[in-house]
Parts: C-alpha cells; sequence; structure tokens
C-alpha cells in the first residue's frame, strides 16, 4: 500500500452551523444498495464555543469528501443522533451520525392496512407522508394487491420487505442542496458515477505521491448460489389450477433449488415474473468484486468502469453495490501540521450484466395466534358477503378503518364442513365478534375461524343458570326478532329436543321415514294443512279416532274406496247431504235397513230403476205422492197385486199404452165409463165377444161390419146402408122396409160387393220399424262396446252390442213396448217405440 496519499479535506455543515464554523477530525460511513446509509463524523466548532447537541437533532447535514484534483463528493443527511465526546486538545468534540431522511421511518411503528393498491403506489403513498423525496425509475408492472397489512412494524420495515418481495431496489442521489431516494427495478435506472464514470486501478504504488481517485486493490470472489427455483401457490377460487412458476439462473448450480410456497400470487402472469425476481435474487452473488482505493465518489447504485492498464484482467463496468468509507484529517490550529490527512474506502462490485436483486432480509410479521376482530359491512346491512360466503372485518388494532365494507379485504369463513354443493354454510354478521387465524402466520391471508360472545353480544340463554341448554339459533335478517333455533335440553328429566321455524319448515326424506312418538302426540295447525302422499296410505289407529271438523270438509277418492266396520256405524248429519255416485250404487244390508225421513225425500233417476223384494213390501205415503220416469218404467209382480185409490186416479199415457193379461181381465166401473180415443180403435177378440147393456148407441161417419175377409153391411153418414149377402134371412113377426123408393132384385141377380181384407189396410198390422237407442253414463260420455238384450213383448229376445259410440240398433221389430237389458250392467235402460 502507498506510504503516501493525496491529503483529503472533509468538511461538514449541520443545521445552522456551516462548514466554516465546525471542523471535521474523521470520518467513517457505509451505504450500500437497498440499505439505509450511514456516516459519523466527529467535529469540534472553531471558535472553541460549546454547541447544543439537542439542537443538532433532525437537522440537515451536509458532508463534503474531496481528494487533490477531484470533484468533491456530496454526501447529504439528517442528523439521527449527536453525542458529546468531551474535551480533547483543549476542544470540545462532538459526534454526529447522518443518515438518509428514509431513517425516520425506523422509528414510526403502525399497523394498517392497504387495499387494493400496487407496491409503487404503497411505496409511494407512505414516502410521501413521510417528506421522503423519491424517484420512481420503475420498468415493470405491477398488479394492484387486494390485501396488503402493515401489522407491527416500522414503515420501513414495511417497505423494506415490500420491495425485497417484488424484487424493487433503492439507492440515493446527494446534491450539495438535498438527497433524493430513487427506487429501480431493471439494470436501466442505474447511471454512471458522477463527475466521470472511469477509474484506474493502480495495485502497485511504493512511496509515489499520486494525484487524484484510483482503485488500489481488486479481487474476484466465487460463491455457490442455487441455480433452480420452484415456485408455488393456490387458488381458492380454482382449486385445480397449477400456478407454480420455475426458473433456472445461468450462474448457479442446477442441482441446487430454491423451492418455496406460498408464493404470493395467484395469477399465472404474475406467477412467471416472480419467479423470475426470485431466481435473480438467488443466484446474484455468485461473482462479486471486492476491493480497496481512493474514491470518495464510489456510490451504490451507480456504475463504473475499471480501468486495467496492465493485463486488463478487471476491465469493464461493474455497479457499485456497497462502499465503506474512513479517513481522518489534522487539526491545523493545534499545531498538528506534520500528521498528514489520511482517506481509504472498500467496496464491492457486480457484473454489469448481472441484475441486482436486493435479498429478503427483512422478515414477514407472524402471527402465531388468532385475533379477534368485529364483522363490519354497508350501512342498513345486517349480512354482507360474497359468491364465496366471506364477509369484511375490522380488527381491533385498525385505526384507520371506518367500521364498513371497505375496512377490509373479503375474508373466508371456515366451515365445520364444505364439499362440492354441499355441507354447512354460517355465515357471520355484522357486529359479531369473529376469531380470525392467519395462513402461515401472514398478516395479508386472514381466515375466519369461529365466533365468539362479548359484552354485547351475549350468549341466546343466561349463564350458568341454563348451562345444560345446547343450541344453534339464528336471527331473522333484516331488523327482525324472528330466529330459527334447534335446541338441545340435557337437564335429566327434563331432556328436550326444541326446534323452531320463524316462518316456513320444509322437510325432504329421499327413500324411507321413521317416526316414533312413545307417548303423546299434540300436532296443532293454526291456518291450514296439505298432505300428499303419492302412494300407498295405511293408517292404524289402536284405541279411538276422533276427529273433529268445525267447518267443511271434502273427501276426493279417484279410484276405488273400502270402508269395513266390524260393529256399528253411526253417522249425523245435522244439515243437508248429497250424495253423487257417477257410476252404480250397491248397497248390502245382510238384515234389517230403516230410512226415517223427517220431511220431504225427492228421488231423481236418469236411467232405470230396479227395486227386488224377496218378501212383502210395503210403501205408505201420508201425503200426496208423485212419481216421474224420464224413461221407460217396468214393473214386474211375480204374486198378486192389489191397488186401492180412495179417490180419483189419472192415467196419463204420452204415446202408446199396452195392456196385458194372460189370464181373465175385470172391469169394474161403479159409475160412467168414458172413452174419447183421438185416432183408429182396432179390437181383436179370437173367441167369443159378448156385451150387455140397456141401451147400446154408436155414433160414426161411416160404420162397416166384416165377417171373416167378407164386408157384410156398411152405413155411412148420408143414410145409405149396403148389405152385401149371399144370403139374408129375417125371421120376425114383422119385417117392414119403408122408403121412397124400393128397389128389390131377385135371387141370382143379387151382386156381392165382398171385399178383401187388403182393401181395407186401416185394418192390418202395422209395418215392423227399427229400434235404435245410445247409451251414456251420469257423466255425459257414451259408453261403448256394452252387449244388450231387447226383450220383445211376445218374450223373444234379441242380443247385440252397442257400437265405440255407445250407439246400439235392432232392425224390423214390431210397434209395441219393448225392454232393453244390459247383463253386464247393474242398471237397466227400457225404451218404448
Amino acid at each position: 500500500m502507498a506510504a503516501q496519499f493525496n491529503p483529503p479535506a472533509f468538511t461538514v455543515q449541520v443545521g445552522s452551523h456551516g462548514a466554516d464554523a465546525l471542523s471535521v477530525s474523521s470520518i467513517s460511513g457505509t451505504e450500500a444498495l437497498s440499505h439505509l446509509f450511514d456516516f459519523r463524523v466527529d467535529f469540534f466548532a472553531k471558535d472553541g464555543d460549546p454547541i447544543a447537541t439537542s439542537e443538532l437533532l433532525e437537522q440537515d447535514a451536509l458532508l463534503t469528501l474531496s481528494i487533490r484534483d477531484s470533484a468533491p463528493r456530496y454526501v447529504h443527511g439528517w442528523v439521527r443522533e449527536v453525542e458529546s465526546l468531551g474535551m480533547k486538545t483543549g476542544r470540545r468534540r462532538y459526534r454526529a451520525h447522518v443518515v438518509p431522511r428514509l431513517w425516520r421511518l425506523t422509528q414510526h411503528h403502525r399497523s394498517r392496512i392497504f387495499q387494493q393498491k400496487s407496491v409503487p403506489d404503497i411505496l409511494k403513498e407512505v414516502l410521501d407522508a413521510a417528506g421522503v423525496k423519491t424517484r420512481l425509475a420503475l420498468s415493470g408492472s405491477y398488479a394492484p394487491r387486494e390485501y396488503c397489512v402493515q401489522y407491527r412494524e416500522s414503515d420501513f420495515a414495511f417497505l423494506s420487505r415490500l420491495m425485497e418481495w417484488e424484487g424493487i431496489f433503492y439507492f440515493f442521489e446527494h446534491t450539495e442542496d438535498g438527497h433524493t431516494l430513487v427506487l429501480g427495478d431493471k439494470p436501466s435506472a442505474h447511471a454512471p458515477l458522477p463527475q466521470g464514470q472511469q477509474l484506474p486501478l493502480r495495485p502497485s504504488l511504493g512511496k509515489e505521491v499520486v494525484a487524484g481517485e484510483y482503485l488500489s486493490a481488486l479481487e474476484v470472489v466465487h460463491r455457490l448460489r442455487p441455480g433452480a427455483v420452484h415456485l408455488k401457490d393456490f387458488d381458492f377460487e380454482k382449486p385445480g389450477l397449477d400456478i407454480s412458476g420455475k426458473a433456472q439462473a445461468p450462474e448457479g448450480v442446477t442441482e441446487l433449488e430454491l423451492y418455496d410456497y406460498p408464493a404470493g400470487y395467484v395469477a399465472p402472469g404474475v406467477g412467471k415474473a416472480a419467479t423470475n425476481v426470485r431466481t435473480e435474487a438467488a443466484s446474484m452473488g455468485g461473482r462479486t468484486l471486492m476491493g480497496q482505493g481512493v474514491a470518495p465518489r464510489l456510490t451504490p447504485g451507480y456504475l463504473l468502469e475499471v480501468q486495467s492498464p496492465e493485463d486488463g484482467t478487471f476491465a469493464g463496468e461493474y455497479l457499485v453495490t456497497e462502499v465503506v468509507h474512513s479517513g481522518t484529517q489534522p487539526d491545523v490550529s493545534a499545531g498538528s501540521e506534520a500528521i498528514q490527512g489520511l482517506y481509504r474506502n472498500q467496496y464491492q462490485l457486480l457484473p454489469k450484466a448481472v441484475p441486482f436483486r436486493p435479498r429478503r432480509l427483512t422478515p414477514l410479521p407472524q402471527l402465531a395466534g388468532p385475533q379477534t376482530a368485529t364483522v363490519v359491512g354497508p350501512a342498513g346491512e345486517e349480512i354482507h358477503t360474497d359468491e364465496h360466503g366471506r364477509i369484511k372485518v375490522q380488527f381491533h388494532w385498525d385505526r384507520e378503518g371506518k367500521r364498513d365494507e371497505r375496512s377490509s379485504c373479503w375474508v373466508r369463513v371456515g366451515q365445520p364442513w364444505g364439499g362440492p354443493a354441499w355441507g354447512d354454510v354460517w355465515l357471520p354478521r355484522i357486529g359479531q365478534e369473529v376469531v380470525v387465524r392467519f395462513l402461515e402466520g401472514d398478516p395479508d391471508r386472514p381466515l375466519v375461524a369461529g365466533a365468539v360472545y362479548n359484552g354485547t353480544n351475549t350468549v341466546p340463554y343466561g349463564l350458568p343458570g341454563e348451562k345444560t341448554k345446547s343450541t344453534r339459533k339464528s336471527a331473522s335478517s333484516l331488523g327482525s326478532d324472528g330466529f330459527n333455533e334447534v335446541r338441545v335440553e340435557d337437564a335429566a328429566g327434563q331432556e328436550e329436543v326444541f326446534t323452531h321455524a320463524q316462518k316456513d319448515e320444509e322437510l325432504l326424506t329421499e327413500n324411507d321415514k321413521d317416526q316414533q312418538v312413545t307417548g303423546f302426540e299434540d300436532l296443532l295447525v293454526k291456518k291450514d294443512r296439505k298432505r300428499t302422499v303419492e302412494g300407498n296410505q295405511e293408517l292404524r289407529v289402536g284405541l279411538d279416532d276422533v276427529g273433529v271438523v268445525e267447518q267443511n270438509q271434502t273427501l276426493v277418492v279417484q279410484g276405488n274406496r273400502s270402508t269395513r266396520t266390524t260393529l256399528s256405524h253411526d253417522e249425523e248429519v245435522e244439515g243437508n247431504q248429497t250424495m253423487t255416485v257417477g257410476g252404480n250404487l250397491t248397497a248390502l244390508v245382510l238384515q234389517g235397513a230403516m230410512e226415517n225421513v223427517g220431511a220431504a225425500k225427492a228421488t231423481t233417476i236418469g236411467g232405470a230403476y230396479s227395486v227386488n223384494v224377496a218378501l212383502a213390501y210395503n210403501e205408505a205415503t201420508g201425503g200426496a205422492r208423485g212419481l216421474q220416469v224420464a224413461a221407460a218404467h217396468t214393473e214386474h209382480v211375480l204374486g198378486s197385486r192389489q191397488e186401492t185409490v180412495g179417490k180419483d186416479k189419472t192415467v196419463d199415457v204420452g204415446m202408446d199404452w199396452d195392456l196385458r193379461t194372460k189370464g181373465q181381465l175385470t172391469l169394474t166401473i161403479g159409475k160412467d165409463w168414458e172413452e174419447d180415443i183421438g185416432k183408429t180403435t182396432s179390437l181383436y177378440i179370437t173367441e167369443d165377444m159378448a156385451g150387455l147393456a140397456k141401451k147400446f148407441e154408436l155414433k160414426a161417419d161411416t160404420f162397416s161390419l166384416l165377417v171373416g175377409d167378407n164386408l157384410i153391411l156398411k152405413m155411412e153418414k148420408s143414410g145409405k146402408v149396403t148389405f152385401a149377402l149371399k144370403t139374408l134371412t129375417v125371421d120376425g113377426k114383422e119385417v117392414k122396409i119403408k122408403g121412397g123408393k124400393v128397389k128389390m132384385e131377385a135371387a141370382g141377380s143379387l151382386k156381392s160387393d165382398s171385399r178383401k181384407a187388403k182393401e181395407l189396410e186401416h185394418f192390418k198390422d202395422p209395418d215392423p220399424v227399427n229400434v235404435e237407442f245410445n247409451l251414456k253414463g251420469m257423466d255425459g260420455k257414451p259408453i261403448k262396446d256394452q252387449p244388450f238384450e231387447l226383450h220383445m213383448p211376445d218374450g223373444s229376445i234379441k242380443k247385440g252390442r252397442v257400437d265405440g259410440s255407445g250407439k246400439g240398433v235392432v232392425e224390423k221389430v214390431p210397434p209395441g213396448d219393448y225392454r232393453v237389458v244390459f247383463p253386464e250392467m247393474s242398471g237397466r235402460i227400457n225404451k218404448g217405440s
């Protein structure tokens, strides 16, 4: 090393104390990329007057380092500490520690939350608030952080770990008037050294005195560094997505891998950038240069060009990463001219081609245990959540939150069970105190783990008095006193399971459900109740079954219904009763049957009506009786029938009336008998006919007498009488023929006027007809494909089947009464022609 150096010159000014009033005796200092510089300056007052050290705190300071034939180097800072060193050579000595204004942030500790801001935005906000002059030389892209917490750490530690995480470095620019914090992330942020980028390397000077700045020694250091980085993280919104990132460093050892989880990102694009930054930081320092020299202008963050005239080994451009300064200068006023001043420095360099990334040296605050916080949200809401069931909280340590939906990020809520569209969901509500844990202890990754009661939110049932009760009780929202609850009482002898639904309750069982009540069951439905059983239903009551319907009851059975009573069946209807049977009605009474109708009774039968009485049949009507049959009426009496009418009897037949008796017909009329026949009357007597009357009177426009097929006598209204006889025998005591003109013809000349019966068509039997009928049910719809039997008046039977429209046809039936029977149906339909 050189025995003789250029005499340095150091000056300092602090606050109102200028450089002409203070004399520097020694300096030492350290400055490095992404570190706070710190210079220690020993000085005294030239006039010997004492200095109030407290007045120097927080004052700006300017330190000047000069070497002969070189421009001065300025170190501008801020006084963080002042010491009084006592008296030496008759003067009171002082020591000041000069640091950047950024150092003040090391003394400011706090906890606060930043949301939806990128790291550069957070840095600028904090630095501007602290009054730190800053210049951003950032080229990278920085996504906003959803949630970023400064927790129980200094502002400086908070900013340092953010910059270390993102790969942002910083250094300082110094001028006579101040210093500026420069933030960078790429080599483009580095500028050449002020007052010239080049410095010569002169390793051996002997005793030669050399003017200007130079490098006296330079060595290369190689270090083992990881050559591969693998980062991984997890995105709960896309749990199946692989968001790991991998990268390799050309200067590292690829077999040495740095694997880390969580990486602090979820977007694949961000992951790639984060992996590259982490790789550059891990491999940096694999090759560095360390040296000594006399070069005060070496400043971290600037580029240096080394001139190596001997062999050119170290020639090239380098980034200055660290400089350590030391120097002394004599007190000329104390008579020490023979003592020369001294300055030297040590430094570290990084090849320009190697990007500088700060190492992750600042620890992340670790929250080892849980915290509690208060659930918050918008004004007027009780439940504030997103599609993932996340909530917002305000921590008790948060002084800046407004207890609203902006107090935190969305915080996931741990549930007892969670699966794809199944599990538990209990959302903490605004105002509740919840327990918060932090994934990996990271304050940026909160997770709600439960809830606790407090003096405002008390337990549902007073304790310790109700200590045997366990419950899950909710509160109706919004602004309601209602609740839903499932409560369990475990007190011995009072065990109970209580369920309360404030409004509706739905229970769905996909398969079977078994329910057993060993004691009493009470069901109260204050409004309507509806029960639907799509399959079968079976109800068994071991003892009595009592039901009371205070108003109406409707029962609809779509199919068959069977009711069986092993003993008596009593049914009482205090009002009216209506029974409608769409098909047939069959009532079977094995013993007696009694029906009492207190007032009138009406029976309407739309089709056939049949009553079969095995023994006697008695019907008594106290007043009038009316019978109306819409179609045919058939009555069969196997034995005798007697009908007694106390007064008049009227028979009104709308069409034909056919009266037949196989035996004798006796008609006894106590008074007159009058018949009024609208059209023709025919009387057929197969045997004899006798008539007896005191007086017989017959009135007609024309009277004809036929014997066999021969016309015997014809009388006309005009008085003309015609006999058509073969033989006429008149036997009597006296025969009178009286007339204006009487013509008699002899035998043999009398002409016969006999006529055949075919000439008297009105005496013939009428022609056969076709019978048509339609079979319909009570609902008016046709009944199709039913067999039928047509019972003829002569006792014969014609059979057939109705078609698809319910229509039946029988051709060429003689006019008269007939009966249609449907053997497969219990009812009958009678039809008259």
